[in-house]
């Protein structure tokens, strides 16, 4: 079995920690399976510290990139090895998205899409504002056949006031 799992979400949805609950079933089903897990994060983690900067999350994605590459190359030259790659750092790109869809259904890979819609807090201290656009923009960008993962932390009251302020602010600035 192969399979892509891609997960959506904006900072401090559940990402990293559904990614990880998805390949233990994976790993519970097919125990000699080899592991892909892709997350730009991962690749900005020096000697144990995150550090988010501009260039290192231009680095990130392109060793992202390169390993998605790999893991389709490894899918292709072995089709009868049990293979999984979860993306969990996937939002709204939608032309990165397809060109992944694209490539599994390529070869001949199963797919599954999750949206995440938990609001914890995140990990490295990505602004409010900055997550709500985040969310905005993938709800903006849905995908046929994604599944909706419901929530174990729904939104608040101020965090859903907080996002039709910013929905409003960006549909008044179009008209305007």
């Amino acid at each position: 079995m192969q399979k892509l799992i891609i997960i959506r979400g904006h900072s401090g949805s559940g990402k990293s920690t559904f990614a990880h609950q998805k390949i233990i079933e994976f790993k519970n089903t097919f125990s000699n399976a080899i592991i892909y897990h892709i997350e730009n994060d991962k690749y900005m983690i020096k000697d144990g510290v995150y550090s988010w900067t501009r260039t290192a999350y231009v680095q990130a994605k392109q060793s992202a990139k390169q390993d998605i590459q790999q893991a389709f190359q490894q899918m292709a030259l072995n089709p009868t090895l049990n293979i999984l790659l979860v993306i969990s750092n996937v939002g709204a790109n939608r032309q990165e998205i397809e060109e992944y869809l694209s490539l599994a259904e390529t070869y001949k890979v199963d797919i599954e899409i999750y949206r995440m819609q938990n609001f914890f807090r995140n990990q490295h201290n990505v602004s409010l504002s900055i997550v709500c656009h985040m969310y905005l923009n993938i709800v903006a960008t849905p995908l046929a056949n994604e599944i909706l993962v419901p929530p174990i932390k729904p939104m608040s009251l101020y965090i859903k006031k907080r996002l039709q302020e910013i929905a409003y602010s960006k549909y008044y600035c179009k008209c305007n």
